[in-house]
């Protein structure tokens, strides 16, 4: 009654046999809440706009959704001419409470409102003239991308555009050329889910250890939890997590130089995906970038690019969030990084569980040829006063110039490369080469179009699951499902007369078989 809302959370599951309970409230009076992250940013932190609820207040509902946050909004309050006011929040942390949640609880808030702290106090000013130090994911604006116009759309995806999606005349989406499909601005800023790629290397058609896998995603985020072998635990850079902007230095981003200040390349105009690659575009006021990365079925490396496709030649940051300690890097301890000629080699730490299975283990970045690296650093080329704060991350500079160009390779495991079929053969090869062109004027052509195009996305989509099973939203990485590997992938590669591949699945999944006669539910391919 005299504060209002408050949100109280328990943990109902024990964890070593207890329950911790947490309560938030306001200092003031409570006048509404959120559950969740969803409700108070909603999707207007992709464009790095303020969070929606600070327009439309707290929705006073609960949402058990994907980015738990306990919210309060607190009362408004009246300032006369000259007056003055404070306010403030609590957070009670109670280790165990065996019982559910009930009324009774509101006797917890009235313990801790009587406590000295409760009263409000306006937190100490830094001394004049020490500002707090800043990161360039703090700092830099995001480079704000405009839509593009129908000019720009022809001349960068060319003629032939197809399967259109609109929404109120506006232009969403549409497939282009052999492979590909193209993401606008407007319908990234609509959709819950955002728009992602799964990049993997390699023509194997079994499961291979010397394979990298990557994650990347439309908001900017051009690597992430790039993996050699193993698609969760030998991990090179960290998970994207979560989908609002909470957090933008994860995995691999990129700042470009304009005018002088450094801007975030984050929401582009465009993005395209095709089964072994990602384009962004980014529209801005000063011209027209473009990044691109690849996948590659002909050789294991993941690669990096960026052009100035109209503009004055800039410079680019490169930040890499290192996760090789097996933390994702959420733990503080610098990088552990060489220089091998133009190239950068990033070492497993020997206390985790790369540096374990792989002493001698890295992973390597090379600049293309052309490219000029400026800087190599670590976190304190993102701080404003130069000094580390033993952050995981890898920092590169370029010189000024109209493009750059990066390979990431993986040195924990060594192996056969490729064939080296080439991109086309190997999508052609698992798609079974199948072609499909209805007669003109076919009442069913549309469809199967539609199908034609979808076709290799099937495969593609197939063999991720199948050879690095990853998923945008299972996006932690796993390992082969007893039940999902003897269905879907058993079927497509006996229909596409891969019979020595089926018969590796069939050894992988027997020797995993348990004394009793029963499976696992899920099993890791690799014995190490």
């Amino acid at each position: 009654p005299r504060h209002g809302i408050m949100v109280a959370s328990r943990q109902n599951l024990s964890m070593a046999g207890k329950c911790p309970w947490t309560l938030i409230g306001s200092l003031g009076y409570g006048i509404s809440y959120a559950t969740d992250g969803l409700q108070v940013y909603g999707l207007s932190g992709r464009e790095g706009l303020q969070p929606q609820s600070f327009e439309t207040g707290l929705p006073n509902a609960r949402l058990q959704h994907e980015h738990s946050l306990a919210a309060v909004q607190d009362g408004p309050v009246r300032l006369e001419p000259g007056g003055s006011a404070q306010r403030g929040f609590f957070g009670l942390f109670v280790q165990n409470k065996p019982g559910a949640t009930c009324a009774d609880d509101a006797i917890m808030a009235d313990r801790i409102l009587s406590l000295p702290e409760a009263a409000a106090q306006i937190p100490p000013q830094l001394p004049a003239g020490m500002p707090a130090p800043k990161t360039l994911f703090s700092s830099a604006p995001i480079l704000e991308s405009s839509e593009l116009s129908d000019r720009d759309i022809d001349a960068l995806f060319g003629p032939g555009r197809r399967h259109e999606e609109h929404e109120g005349g506006e232009l969403l989406s549409f497939f282009t050329g052999s492979w590909s499909h193209v993401v606008l601005k407007a319908k990234e800023l609509r959709v819950l889910r955002p728009h992602g790629h799964l990049l993997r290397t390699g023509d194997a058609l079994v499961p291979d250890e010397t394979a990298l896998t990557s994650t990347s995603w439309m908001g900017g985020v051009f690597h992430s939890m790039i993996t050699q072998g193993h698609v969760s635990i030998n991990r090179f850079l960290s998970t994207v997590h979560g989908y609002l902007g909470f957090f933008r230095s994860h995995g691999l981003r990129m700042f470009v130089e304009l005018g002088g200040r450094w801007r975030l390349l984050d929401q582009p105009s465009a993005f395209e995906i095709s089964p072994d690659s990602c384009r962004w575009l980014y529209r801005h006021e000063g011209g027209l970038i473009q990044v691109r990365s690849t996948g590659p079925a002909a050789r294991h490396e993941l690669g990096l690019s960026a052009e100035i496709l109209s503009g004055a030649p800039a410079r680019f940051l490169v930040s890499c969030h290192v996760a090789i300690g097996g933390d994702d890097g959420s733990v503080p301890r610098p990088v552990r990084f060489s220089r091998d000629g133009e190239g950068i080699i990033v070492h497993a730490l020997p206390d985790c569980d790369v540096g374990w299975r792989f002493p001698e283990g890295f992973f390597r970045l090379q600049p293309a040829p052309g490219t000029t690296i400026e800087r190599i650093g670590g976190d304190e080329l993102l701080f404003s006063d130069g000094a580390s704060r033993q952050q995981p991350f890898l920092c590169m500079g370029t010189a000024a110039a109209a493009s750059f160009g990066l390979a990431i390779t993986g040195g924990l495991i060594t192996g056969t490369p490729p064939a080296g079929i080439g991109e086309e053969g190997y999508w052609s090869r698992v798609s079974g080469g199948l072609a499909i062109s209805p007669p003109a004027g076919s009442p069913a052509a549309e469809a199967a179009g539609r199908l034609a195009d979808i076709l290799p996305w099937f495969a593609h989509n197939a063999l991720i699951h199948y050879l690095s099973p990853r998923g945008l939203e299972q996006y932690s990485g796993g390992g082969w499902g007893t039940r999902d590997v003897s269905q879907g992938p058993v079927e497509m590669l006996l229909a596409l007369g891969y019979f020595d591949a089926v018969r590796d699945i069939i050894l992988r999944i027997f020797r995993q078989q348990n004394p009793d006669g029963d499976w696992p539910q899920w099993f890791m391919f690799f014995d190490r």
